[in-house]
């Protein structure tokens, strides 16, 4: 996919390569941010009061939100 975009790209046409692509980037943009986001999550609950336990399921809460946020995005992507 990404090869074929370059070379629509690099042939002079930007919308074939945007179409080809570009569908994607909202899927691409949720879940890049969702590997920034969940580590930085776990970090900060870090030197708080809760216990692993409980920092693991905020982690996990989090990670399960993203998953969906991923499918919405996906889904959102297709359908357009």
């Amino acid at each position: 996919m990404i090869a074929r975009a370059v070379i629509e790209a690099s042939a002079g046409h930007q919308q074939e390569a945007y179409r080809v692509a570009g569908f994607l980037k909202p899927v691409h943009a949720v879940s890049l941010h969702g590997v920034l986001v969940l580590p930085a999550l776990a970090a900060l609950l870090s030197p708080t009061g809760c216990n692993e336990a409980r920092r693991t399921r905020a982690v996990a809460a989090a990670s399960a939100a993203y998953a969906l946020a991923i499918a919405a995005a996906l889904a959102y992507s297709l359908l357009r």
